[in-house]
């Protein structure tokens, strides 16, 4: 059966990636792309997907423009589910979500206090609201996958270090309760440890096809094609 997708943000070099895949497997996709501030105190920049560079990336999964998302507002969250559905014929049946902040662009003292409270939201709330809604809506249907892909850098910063820590901290509480019940969704959290798009495309790919037999677990995507597994 046909699976329908929705992936975010657009713009980014392995949601591109991805897309190609997701293709190739004869899923329908929406993309989504992100709205707001970055932790780093620049707004629409590369950590949040932004506006122009979304718009660049529409045809990267279809024709259509990318369908809107702000972090900062919970009822965005819901709206985006929403339109999702609607998007891909009434149903959905994945949510992907690539979860790279952005380097910080200005030293912490010099940071605004608006912009680290707006790296909190975002990051934080405005992702584990994201899920929220969707193991919602998989959990009433009866069925449904969460993919969170979270990648590794070097030198964000102590702004974007925080808003990864908080996406990892997000994703090994949602692997520990899946690792201790049962559950109508499934949740996948991904480490990308490669730096190179297409290979962490197709082992997310891969994952959505044949998830991992222990769902409690992080699963890593490493430098080279046979450094796949979990930890």
């Amino acid at each position: 059966m046909k699976k329908t997708t929705l992936a975010l943000p657009a713009g980014l070099p392995e949601l591109e990636a991805f897309c190609s895949e997701a293709r190739i497997l004869g899923r329908q996709l929406a993309l989504a792309a992100k709205d707001g501030a970055t932790p780093g105190g620049s707004p629409g920049g590369a950590a949040t997907g932004g506006t122009g560079q979304a718009d660049a990336q529409q045809d990267a999964g279809g024709s259509s423009p990318p369908l809107r998302w702000n972090p900062l507002s919970f009822a965005s969250a819901r709206a985006l589910v929403l339109e999702a559905e609607n998007a891909l014929g009434g149903r959905l049946d994945e949510l992907v979500i690539f979860a790279d902040p952005a380097p910080d662009t200005l030293p912490l003292a010099d940071a605004a206090p608006r912009d680290i409270e707006a790296g909190i939201l975002a990051w934080a709330a405005g992702h584990a609201e994201l899920i929220r809604e969707a193991a919602r809506r998989f959990r009433d249907q009866g069925g449904g996958t969460i993919a969170l892909v979270l990648t590794e850098r070097a030198n964000r910063g102590p702004l974007s270090s925080m808003a990864a820590g908080a996406l990892v901290g997000l994703a090994e509480g949602l692997l520990a309760a899946a690792g201790g019940a049962s559950s109508s969704w499934r949740f996948i959290a991904l480490r990308d440890e490669s730096g190179q798009p297409d290979i962490v495309a197709r082992h997310l790919a891969k994952l959505l096809e044949e998830p991992p037999k222990d769902l409690g677990k992080m699963q890593r995507c490493g430098s080279r094609a046979g450094l796949f597994g979990a930890r």
